[in-house]
């Protein structure tokens, strides 16, 4: 929301925005959608709006602006691509189980999550990448969680000789 992140994750969430206040007021144009959303973002309206509902529902903003006051974690381990070739595939339900292996995610409402590991500078499908280069940094808190998020993440990434680039959006109903 500060117009720091990835072009193509700004493009997603704008499109998923746009459509779902579409579907919610049918009678405006997704244009006038769009540049209303544009213009919050640039004004900095977007970014209040979100640290008003952290606040609502007892967060803490002080993250927003300042992502180190969460802290960070103990290790930081890179996974680097095994063989040159395109990154063909990014399975992100593996990826999922290994941010929840580190404590980032749950599976009972009823787990805290930590705040301070995850995964930092994931590489883009369709991206050529040479052996030993990064695909990603795990952080962790534990070296247990580190090494069983390391087999899980590992398991995420296909690296091959077909350069094939996804869409974001492939089709809306």
């Amino acid at each position: 929301m500060k117009g720091k992140g990835p072009m193509d994750t700004q493009d997603l969430v704008l499109e998923l925005t746009t459509e779902m206040l579409h579907l919610a007021f049918p009678e405006r144009r997704t244009s006038d959608i769009r540049s209303k959303l544009m213009a919050d973002l640039a004004s900095g309206q977007a970014l209040d709006a979100f640290k008003r509902v952290i606040t609502a529902q007892g967060g803490d903003c002080r993250f927003v602006d300042d992502p180190s006051a969460m802290g960070s974690a103990r290790y930081h381990t890179t996974i680097e691509a095994e063989c040159s070739g395109y990154l063909e595939k990014i399975d992100v339900q593996q990826l999922g189980y290994g941010i929840i292996s580190l404590g980032g995610g749950r599976t009972h409402k009823d787990q805290q999550i930590d705040t301070t590991v995850g995964l930092s500078g994931l590489q883009r499908q369709g991206c050529w990448f040479d052996a030993g280069e990064a695909l990603c940094t795990i952080h962790a808190n534990s070296q247990e969680a580190n090494q069983t998020a390391l087999r899980q993440i590992k398991q995420a990434f296909i690296v091959g000789e077909k350069h094939r680039v996804d869409t974001l959006i492939r089709t809306t109903m």
